[in-house]
């Protein structure tokens, strides 16, 4: 064989084994009409296309009916008998909005099959679980600085993220329901689970028992939920609780089945370990009690509605009339409407602000401008003395690689090396905060907030996810910037905290108000106002936010 004759061989296997991908990419039926990618096109777009599918599948994932296990239509089955035993008769839109609100059933949701199995195995001591869980998600974090996230795990936290808002989307319609679901009434859990199978998809679910839970299991079920709310209150707290292996032997020592091989000193730690453990439970069941008395509870709403009335003003009839102009006129999706230096606001984005529509990135970030440009009058005035800068979302994605083939969720300093040249003052050590959105997955948008002078981190999402990945992200980004600009560690690296999403951060109810929950959490946490909105204030928010833009500054 002639040497010439070789390389056309060579050259023609290689032409073949790309052969594959160029079919996939031109020739799959329900893609040939969309795509025609050739060789001659750069992997980029390729990658963009890719990501485009993904990110209208994930779409589609999120608005499929939720398919509960066991486990959580468990849950959801005592939480509407704990509704009912309270009023014999309820609204069914009233009970939408109470399942809405428990933070419990969605954390069950969205965990993974076989952590809810695992959970399953502790009860009652499920208290402990959760605070496991959460040091574990903290550590697993920390050492995510060495090692970047497999696919598996960014896949998995997609995923948990999709049925938060399968689940979201349920119970918004099941508010939502034809014939005024105010007027229909739910009489017993035969009445409500009629309800659930219309938004749920409950085919996957084996017979259920019909006999009533008795005391013990409801008080097992309550118990249960206040460990796991309390135990988030402090993730610093050590577990308590003690091992499966200790829980069999203490109730083999109750029925008198103790084998006498087991020593003296072993019962007596295990006795002291279980009456210690009874001891912080019933404490934190008095501390939880306390927090979540009825009236206390009504004066906290009743101050929250107050204070969210003096912070969002009302607006004149002049605002008014140019807020409902610029959302409801006719024009042009591509006329721009607002525009600072090179930043736009265009028609067709400033018209997403409507109530039930998804806000996009435009309409975000133009707004974190108005944002800037009012701390900036700020401190002119002195009514502040440190400036706030407010990253765009870009800044996340190009810090962790976020969407790219081959580096997608890798932190990479040198790609957001030279962004803090424009943060007022060039120092990212002299401002009050940064403010980090993040668009998780390109459908969910959350903030991490660095408070630079309080040397603290906090996580602010709508749907209660802790965001310890984004925040070690931002803080290694500060130690970093702090070696590279100043050319030595940061110095006060042990005095800084994490501090995720807490209890009692405002939570959307629907599957589409995210990005406007985000943009209150940057125009509150701007001005130190405490964050006393809700899902009720959601559309006047909305206003605000478009009011804002047309003003060119954010309302005072």
């Amino acid at each position: 064989m002639t040497i010439l004759e070789r390389r056309r061989r060579v050259q023609e296997r290689s032409t073949s084994c790309k052969k594959p991908r160029e079919l996939l990419l031109n020739h799959h039926p329900s893609r040939s009409t969309q795509f025609s990618v050739t060789s001659s096109q750069s992997k980029q777009k390729v990658s963009s296309l890719l990501q485009s599918l993904q990110y209208k599948n994930r779409r589609n994932r999120q608005m499929e009916k939720p398919r509960p296990d066991v486990i959580v239509m468990r849950a959801i089955r005592e939480t509407v008998r704990e509704l009912l035993r309270e009023q014999p008769t309820i609204s069914l839109h009233n009970m939408a909005n109470a399942l809405a609100a428990n933070e419990y059933i969605f954390e069950l949701y969205s965990m993974p099959l076989m952590d809810r199995d695992v959970y399953q195995t502790c009860q009652p001591n499920s208290g402990a679980y959760s605070m496991m869980q959460s040091l574990a998600a903290s550590l697993k974090s920390k050492l995510s600085i060495f090692s970047n996230d497999t696919t598996s795990d960014r896949n998995e936290k997609q995923n948990s993220l999709d049925r938060k808002y399968q689940l979201t989307n349920a119970f918004s319609k099941l508010r939502n329901t034809t014939g005024s679901a105010s007027t229909i009434m739910i009489r017993s859990w035969e009445d409500a689970k009629a309800h659930l199978a219309t938004v749920f998809d409950l085919g996957s679910l084996g017979p259920e028992t019909s006999e009533e839970p008795n005391e013990s299991d409801r008080v097992v079920h309550k118990y249960d939920r206040a460990l796991r709310d309390i135990s988030r209150e402090s993730l610093l707290e050590k577990p308590i609780g003690m091992t499966p292996s200790q829980l069999r032997f203490q109730e083999m020592a109750k029925l008198g089945q103790v084998p006498k091989a087991i020593s003296e000193p072993l019962q007596q730690q295990i006795e002291a370990a279980y009456q210690k453990r009874e001891e912080l439970e019933n404490a934190r069941l008095d501390k939880l009690r306390a927090i979540e008395e009825e009236t206390k509870r009504k004066e906290q709403e009743a101050e929250a509605k107050k204070r969210a009335a003096e912070l969002m003003r009302q607006m004149t009839t002049q605002e008014q009339d140019l807020v409902k102009k610029a959302l409801y006129g006719i024009g042009p999706n591509t006329e721009v409407i607002a525009k600072i230096g090179s930043d736009t606001c265009q028609r067709g984005s400033i018209q997403r602000l409507q109530p039930g529509e998804w806000l996009n990135d435009e309409v975000i970030h133009y707004f974190l401008i108005m944002l800037s440009l009012r701390d900036e009058q700020l401190v002119n005035e002195g009514k502040r003395s440190r400036r706030s800068h407010f990253f765009k979302s870009y800044f996340m994605t190009k810090l962790m690689n976020d969407g790219d083939s081959e580096k997608d969720g890798m932190y990479e300093y040198k790609n957001v090396k030279r962004w803090s040249k424009n943060v007022p003052g060039k120092d990212i050590f002299n401002l009050d905060k940064i403010f980090f959105p993040v668009n998780v997955g390109r459908t969910h948008w959350v903030v991490a907030v660095a408070f630079m002078q309080q040397k603290r981190i906090q996580f602010f999402d709508s749907f209660g996810d802790s965001g310890y990945d984004w925040m070690e992200a931002v803080f290694r980004y500060i130690k970093d910037e702090h070696m590279d600009k100043n050319k030595s560690p940061l110095p006060d690296e042990e005095e800084w905290e994490l501090v995720p999403c807490v209890r009692g951060t405002p939570r959307q109810l629907n599957g589409y108000d995210c990005g406007v929950f985000t943009c209150m959490f940057c125009d509150f946490l701007s001005k130190d106002c405490p964050l006393v909105f809700s899902q009720d204030h959601i559309t006047q928010c909305r206003e605000r936010i478009c009011l804002s833009i047309l003003n060119g500054r954010a309302i005072l």
